[in-house]
């Protein structure tokens, strides 16, 4: 299994290895530009055959409620012709049904594509391009971003030192062979075609008979360079067996990088790719990094551009989500207008225990293994191949890490700015620390955590029962209905809950939670019965109106924090050792003004 790399990691191995490296983009790298990704074309698709399949209009459909996504998703899960949902035909398979017609795919790429505008990203890369950084970039994108974004970067330049990217697309493909033959780089080889090409590919049977003469060309690149995969999910059969036969022709010199977000799952196909290039004894790594621009602020920070085009990067960086202000030194108002659901938290942990692995393992996998064992709730954890990084009882661990060669390997520093895995590490063990001792239990679905309300046993005296009881009974008198029951006439189990995340807000980190209520809703269910779960939801939201949102949201920070500076602890350590996360948290809500006052106190999430 490769290894896993931050992106900060990857910056500083690119910032020695740049010329040696080339780079394949996807649909994600597009993703900030406004460009639909193949998952939002395939909710496309797949909604406007559900609409005609139930007689529905597109304006009665939400696409953004997760109710409605689900509702579509089963309808086509393994059905009507489709692929289970996920599979890698299924955007192939979506397109064809909408639009048999190949010149109607090409007009519906055109109108996608046109909405795009270069994003930082795109701009951090266009200047790695043009001071040949970067020897050539594959995608299977339609856009012209990358070209366009190169063109304003070597007008940057003096006109000796400017790259002109050469362009080989699918009508011009005897460019990409004259680069390789003659080693005019750098290269952009657009293997699916440019938007304004006649001969795009689309469908299963277009991408399987890739053209011939970019195949070569691609399979050429990866033997003289490395390659780094961006917003890339590998769906391509003929794509993907280039790559495989270029590993098989000894290629990839510099390495085999494949970008992934950060608790996200790469295609079979692809940890099987890399599987392969590392049985080769090519250096490969999986990347881990949120976003394009993300990357692109790494590398920017390892690598030094000149000045107009340092400065032509800054300019396209989004302005800071917070400025200095000057702060008011005399109240105009008695009290705030919107009381906000975060929480000060005035100190987190800054360092976990670290364990080294002779034999890598998954999250998924090491997640299986603790709930074999029981211990699933009692540990906090990131995986990164050869290393974990944990909150919890060392014991556990290391009876989970049975057979994986796992020892103790002293501590990781936190750096939860830099680090998305560090982020997502802390807000695990925040929510398990606010769990903890009260009438609560967490759930994390993909990348959400939730905290939801839960029953506690009437009939059960100890003391931390009670106070439990005591602590639900505050929140149900905030909601002024029960919170916890079944939806009616459905047998369906809800809850009452706060979504949970960490924020950087006013140079502080701040812990948002945000109301909202649980419905345990079964992967396949019927129309009806998603639409019936729908309007109940919002029939129980329709009356909680400022008043009841500010007895609510003063519920939650009232259960955790008791109305005082609060020390909340992940875990409970006693023998065997171990590392707890712990979090202070002040008692008082962020609050907002209205517009003209907005400087005169913190942040947060406003409810």
């Amino acid at each position: 299994m490769p290894k896993v790399l931050s992106g900060g990691e990857f910056a500083r191995i690119f910032s020695t290895r740049a010329p040696r490296i080339a780079w394949f983009l996807g649909a994600g790298s597009s993703a900030a530009a406004d460009i639909p990704t193949g998952y939002d074309m395939i909710l496309d698709f797949k909604t406007r055959l559900y609409t005609e399949a139930t007689g529905l209009t597109l304006d009665q459909v939400d696409r953004s409620d997760p109710l409605w996504r689900a509702r579509i998703s089963a309808h086509f899960d393994g059905q009507h012709g489709f692929p289970p949902d996920g599979d890698p035909t299924e955007y192939s398979v979506a397109f064809a049904a909408v639009y048999p017609d190949p010149r109607d795919r090409r007009s519906y790429i055109d109108e996608q594509v046109r909405k795009g505008s270069g994003t930082y990203g795109h701009r951090v890369l266009a200047s790695l391009i043009s001071t040949k950084r970067v020897p050539a970039v594959v995608t299977t994108n339609f856009d012209q971003l990358v070209e366009r974004s190169v063109v304003v970067t070597d007008e940057l330049l003096p006109v000796d030192q400017r790259a002109h990217l050469n362009i080989a697309a699918i009508d011009s493909a005897e460019r990409g062979e004259r680069a390789l033959m003659e080693n005019d780089w750098p290269l952009l080889l657009k293997l699916h075609g440019d938007y304004q090409e006649i001969a795009l590919k689309n469908t299963s049977e277009e991408l399987r008979e890739q053209n011939a003469r970019q195949r070569a060309t691609l399979i050429g690149l990866c033997g003289r360079f490395g390659l780094f995969v961006v917003g890339y999910s590998g769906r391509d059969e003929s794509v993907m067996h280039a790559l495989s036969d270029a590993i098989a022709d000894g290629g990839f010199p510099a390495g085999l990088f494949w970008m992934r977000r950060p608790g996200g799952t790469l295609l079979p196909g692809v940890n099987m790719l890399l599987d392969e290039a590392e049985a080769a004894g090519i250096d490969s790594a999986i990347v881990e990094i949120a976003t394009f621009d993300e990357l692109a602020g790494n590398l920017v920070r390892n690598d030094r551009l000149p000045d107009e085009l340092a400065d032509y990067v800054s300019a396209k960086q989004d302005p800071p989500v917070v400025v200095p202000v000057q702060l008011p030194t005399v109240e105009g108002d008695q009290f705030p207008v919107l009381r906000c659901s975060a929480l000060p938290i005035l100190d987190l942990p800054d360092r976990a225990r670290q364990f080294a692995l002779t034999e890598p393992v998954s999250t998924r996998d090491f997640q299986q293994r603790l709930s074999a064992l029981g211990l699933r709730k009692h540990a906090v954890f990131s995986a990164n191949a050869s290393r974990l990084i944990t909150f919890g009882r060392d014991d556990d661990f290391m009876r989970a890490g049975d057979g994986l060669g796992i020892r103790v390997d002293g501590h990781a520093p936190l750096d939860p700015e830099n680090e998305s895995w560090a982020t997502g590490l802390l807000i695990d063990a925040l929510a398990a620390a606010l769990a903890r001792g009260r009438p609560l239990r967490r759930r994390q679905h993909h990348r959400l955590h939730t905290l939801l309300a839960r029953p506690v046993r009437r009939d059960e005296e100890s003391e931390h029962a009670a106070r439990m009881r005591e602590q639900a009974g505050r929140l149900r008198a905030a909601y002024r209905t029960d919170l916890t029951g079944g939806v009616p006439r459905l047998n369906l189990p809800f809850a009452e809950g706060v979504y949970l995340r960490l924020e950087r807000r006013s140079d502080r980190w701040w812990c948002v939670y945000e109301p909202f209520t649980w419905v345990d809703v079964p992967r396949e269910v019927a129309d009806d019965v998603s639409s019936a779960i729908a309007d109940w939801n919002r029939d129980r939201w329709a009356g909680r109106y400022n008043n009841v949102w500010a007895d609510i949201i003063a519920a939650w920070a009232d259960l955790f924090t008791g109305g005082e500076v609060a020390t909340v602890t992940s875990n409970w350590i006693a023998d065997g050792g171990g590392e707890a996360a712990q979090f202070v948290l002040g008692p008082i809500n962020g609050w907002a003004r209205s517009a003209g006052q907005r400087a005169a106190h913190s942040g947060g999430a406003s409810q």
